[in-house]
């Protein structure tokens, strides 16, 4: 087929009768919403600031892959910038009002040994964090000092405080060597005991009420389940697991507290019951020894 002079090209279906491209109105609209929408968020971007990221209360230590709220100490971190990281999270969590927050916090310490006997680690957990230690075993990973939650529920104006509202708040894979300073630290927050510091400073005080484990974890020394040096203290309930205490458990008046699969070198208190109660306890299970005694 030949085409004659002047005779027009046969219109395609995208083609107007003079060969020229037509567009179709939907792709028009397409095109016009996409440079619109373009348009849009340019301005957005130029007008608005971007927003900061959440600043750490661990800033030496924290690893920003992991969020602002996990701090991993090491021992080669300096012992004053752990202790003032340690109390710049305690501070915040520690006091009743935090109770409902939305933080959560992760203290992890790699293998290694903190704080000393002249120069001890101390420390208070609370509301939603976790400390742990990072080691394969709890001996791996050694706290020389005290890692402490005390009563904080106080009557308005007074200083009649209890740990009922102790909660949400766990310890493990770590061995704690109890070692109190020789004159009261400088607690962070400041505690609230009726008694004051001096009295404070003489218990390792995991005086906590529910959700508050201890796993895994050796003590050489004795654990206080109920904050003697508060003048109206209660607390009630806990739980500890294939840990290994050298000393006491001291109960006191804390209740509905489980201990299992553990070694423990007493337990102390009137909340104390024993099957028979004058006897020793002795249950051989797969990770050790529960050894429980009432006093005489």
């Amino acid at each position: 087929m030949t085409l004659e002079r002047n005779q027009p090209l046969r219109s395609g279906p995208n083609q107007s009768e003079n060969g020229t491209r037509r567009w179709f109105p939907g792709v028009l609209l397409a095109v016009a919403l996409v440079v619109s929408s373009w348009l849009a968020i340019t301005r957005l971007t130029m007008s608005s600031p971007v927003a900061s990221p959440p600043v750490s209360m661990c800033p030496g230590t924290n690893v920003a892959a992991f969020g602002p709220t996990v701090c991993v100490f090491s021992d080669t971190v300096s012992q004053a910038t752990i202790q003032t990281e340690l109390n710049n999270i305690s501070t915040q969590q520690v006091p009743i009002t935090s109770q409902f927050d939305r933080d959560r916090y992760a203290i992890l310490f790699e293998p290694g040994s903190y704080g000393s006997a002249d120069d001890p680690l101390v420390f208070q957990v609370g509301y939603y964090t976790e400390v742990a230690g990072l080691g394969y075993m709890p001996q791996d990973t050694v706290i020389n000092g005290a890692i402490d939650v005390f009563s904080n529920s106080c009557k308005a104006g007074t200083s009649e405080c209890n740990s009922d509202n102790n909660f949400w708040r766990s310890l493990s894979n770590l061995t704690l060597n109890v070692d109190l300073p020789s004159s009261p630290p400088a607690y962070a927050p400041s505690v609230v005991d009726a008694h004051g510091p001096r009295c404070t400073n003489t218990e390792e005080s995991w005086s906590a009420s529910q959700a508050d484990p201890i796993r895994r974890v050796i003590v050489n020394g004795s654990l206080v389940f109920q904050d003697y040096c508060a003048s109206d203290d209660y607390a009630s309930g806990g739980f500890i697991a294939d840990s290994q205490v050298s000393r006491g458990l001291d109960f006191y008046g804390n209740q509905q507290y489980l201990v299992r699969n553990s070694d423990i070198g007493g337990a102390f208190g009137p909340a104390v019951q024993l099957s028979p109660p004058s006897e020793v306890l002795m249950r051989k299970r797969r990770f050790g020894f529960l050894r429980a005694s009432a006093l005489a």
